[in-house]
């Protein structure tokens, strides 16, 4: 996944000049490790890590079903301040 971190920055760099917006959001995942990305339009990037997930514990699944909703109600959020 290490080769794929700067293609995934740049796409988010590139939508936040295209979309004029402060915050973009990425996922990056080989279907085990998990890597969500949020970049500031000032360059500042974080990343939240959850890595090695087993397919049989549902409590690991959890986890990114809750953080892919947060990422998905931010980004709501901010966009209806944006329209606004």
């Amino acid at each position: 996944m290490i080769e794929h971190r700067p293609q995934l920055i740049a796409e988010l760099y590139s939508i936040n000049i295209q979309n004029q917006t402060d915050i973009s959001y990425g996922i990056l995942t080989d279907g085990f490790q998990w890597e969500f990305y949020k970049l500031y339009k000032s360059g500042i990037c974080k990343k939240t890590r959850v890595k090695y997930l087993d397919q049989e514990n549902i409590q690991s699944w959890e986890i990114i079903a809750g953080l892919i909703s947060t990422l998905i109600s931010q980004s709501y959020e901010e966009s209806k301040e944006l329209s606004k």
